[in-house]
C-alpha cells in the first residue's frame, strides 16, 4: 500500500484563491451564472477553518454563485454563507494583519495565518449529534435552494434519490405552498 501525505486546505492557504477563482469559473463553464469573487471574499475563505477540506470549499461557492444576485461574491455574502454553516462567526478573528475589505482602492493585502473558528458544539458546551448536524445542514440546504430537491442535492453533492431518502429519515417534508 501506498500512502500519499497530504496537507488539509487549512495548512495550505496559498491555494485557496486560485481554487476559488477556478471553481468559480468552471462553475460558469458548467451553465451557472458567471460571478467574480471579490478580494475580501478570498480573504475571509483563508482565515476559514477548512473541516470539510476542497470539497467544502467548492459546495460553499457553488451555494455563492446560486444565491448572489449580484456579479460579485462580496466578503459580506461570504461571511454570510460561512455563518450559516458554522454558527456565530463573530469569534473567528480575520487576523491582526489582514486587509479584508471589498474596497476597489485597497491597500495591498497582507498574509495572515488561519485561524480555527469555534464549532457550534464548542460555544454551547456540549457536542452536537451527528444526525443532528445532518439534519440542520439538510434543513438549511432545503431552504436555500426553497426546496428545489435537484439544486439541494447538488449543493450537497448526493443524487436526489440519496437526498429524498435523507429527508424521509429526518422527518423533513417540503412545505406545502397554498393558493389564495
Amino acid at each position: 500500500m501506498v500512502r500519499l501525505p497530504t496537507k488539509a486546505l487549512t495548512d495550505r492557504t496559498e491555494d485557496i484563491a486560485p481554487l476559488a477563482v477556478g471553481f468559480v469559473e468552471q462553475l460558469a463553464r458548467e451553465g451557472m451564472p458567471r460571478k467574480e469573487i471579490s478580494a475580501g471574499a478570498i480573504e475571509i475563505l483563508e482565515a476559514f477553518s477548512w473541516p470539510g477540506n476542497v470539497r467544502q470549499l467548492k459546495n460553499l461557492l457553488e451555494q455563492a454563485v446560486v444565491g448572489c444576485d449580484e456579479p460579485l461574491i462580496t466578503l459580506e455574502f461570504v461571511h454570510h454563507l460561512l455563518e450559516g454553516q458554522v454558527g456565530n462567526l463573530g469569534h473567528c478573528n480575520l487576523g491582526q494583519n489582514t486587509a479584508a475589505t471589498d474596497s476597489y482602492n485597497e491597500a495591498p493585502r497582507r498574509r495572515h495565518e488561519p485561524t480555527l473558528c469555534p464549532s457550534p458544539a464548542s460555544t454551547s458546551g456540549e457536542w452536537t449529534t451527528l444526525e443532528a448536524v445532518e439534519r440542520q445542514h439538510l434543513l438549511q440546504t432545503l431552504e436555500h435552494t426553497f426546496y428545489n430537491r435537484a439544486a439541494a442535492a447538488r449543493l450537497l453533492g448526493i443524487s436526489r434519490q440519496s437526498l429524498l431518502r435523507k429527508m424521509e429519515k429526518h422527518r423533513i417534508e417540503a412545505p406545502v405552498l397554498g393558493t389564495k
